[in-house]
């Protein structure tokens, strides 16, 4: 029950807060793939409690992915994922990483 639940919150992040939050996450990027995307594939794949290590897992990837930019935008490395889109994302892996520690 809680991760249909899980999966149905996502699906509105996705569908209705995404869209018009201004900015996407590191990780999709530089992977085009979002982390509410991979975030729902582990949930629908391994339930919501077993997911729990993989989707903290998936977090830190993202934040690995936010230095990288940081990183390629500080060097002026010139690639195409290094636009604006993405840096209020440092913020959002502080709020809600906490969920997943």
């Amino acid at each position: 029950m809680l991760t249909k639940i899980a999966l149905v919150a996502i699906n509105f992040y996705k569908y209705f807060i995404s869209p018009f939050k201004g900015y996407r996450c590191a990780y999709s990027a530089i992977h085009g793939v979002s982390c509410s995307t991979a975030v729902y594939a582990l949930i629908e794949k391994h339930g919501i409690f077993k997911a729990r290590p993989l989707i903290k897992a998936q977090f830190q990837k993202c934040r690995a992915a936010c230095v990288q930019l940081e990183s390629d935008q500080k060097f002026g490395c010139g690639h195409t994922h290094c636009d604006d889109e993405w840096k209020p994302c440092r913020t959002f892996l502080v709020v809600y990483q906490d969920m997943f520690y």
